[in-house]
C-alpha cells in the first residue's frame, strides 16, 4: 500500500529531471569451457532516473571505502540487489560499470520507488 495517492519520486523527477543509465540484469550462473562458474547478464536496457554521486558524509556513515567511487540511483523501478540466491544487477553510467550494493532503502511498495547505492567496478 502506498503512503500517498501518487508516486512522490515521479512527481519530483518531473521537475528536477532524470539521467539515462543502463541496467544489465543478472540472469544466473553458467559454467564456461574451462569449468569455471561465470555470471550471465541480459543485454543492457536504457532507463531514466536520478543518478547522483554519493557524498563523503554518506560514504563515511555507511562505512564504505573512501578509495572507491559511489553513486546513488533513485528510480521508480526496482534494481535487483545482491542476496544469498542471486548476484546484483550491473549499472552502466558515465562510461563506467557499477555494481549495486545491498541496502534497506526499498520504498517500492510504500512510495513507488527505490534508492540504490552502487560502487564503480571498472570501465564500461
Amino acid at each position: 500500500m502506498q503512503n500517498f495517492g501518487f508516486n512522490v519520486l515521479s512527481a519530483a523527477q518531473s521537475v528536477i529531471g532524470r539521467q539515462e543509465y543502463q541496467l544489465v540484469t543478472w540472469l544466473g550462473r553458467t559454467t564456461n569451457a574451462q569449468g569455471y562458474d561465470i555470471d550471465e547478464y541480459a543485454e543492457p536496457v536504457t532507463r531514466r532516473a536520478g543518478v547522483y554521486p554519493l557524498s563523503r558524509e554518506k560514504i563515511q556513515s555507511n562505512g564504505l571505502d573512501f578509495e572507491k567511487q559511489y553513486i546513488q540511483i533513485f528510480d521508480t523501478s526496482l534494481i535487483a540487489l545482491l542476496d544469498r540466491t542471486r548476484n546484483a544487477d550491473k549499472i552502466i553510467w558515465g562510461g563506467s560499470e557499477w555494481k549495486a550494493l545491498p541496502t534497506a532503502n526499498d520504498w517500492l511498495e510504500q512510495g513507488g520507488w527505490n534508492q540504490v547505492i552502487a560502487v564503480r567496478i571498472g570501465d564500461a
